[in-house]
């Protein structure tokens, strides 16, 4: 079995999508606990969203 790389570009970070989408750390954390935003996982214990799912998420909330 392969493992998952971590760093790979197809995986973004809490912070990286902080970033991309201006808001706060604990607005992702609220997301998550309601359910709501895009799918993530737990890889090695920290959260990752994958990008095509991020971006399947924008699509999906621009009017």
């Amino acid at each position: 079995m392969t493992p998952v790389r971590l760093d790979l570009p197809e995986f973004l970070t809490q912070g990286d999508l902080e970033t991309r989408w201006r808001l706060s750390g604990r607005t992702l954390e609220r997301w998550r606990a309601d359910r709501y935003g895009p799918a993530w996982i737990t890889l090695g214990g920290s959260i990752r969203y994958r990008l095509a799912d991020v971006e399947r998420h924008t699509r999906g909330t621009e009017g």
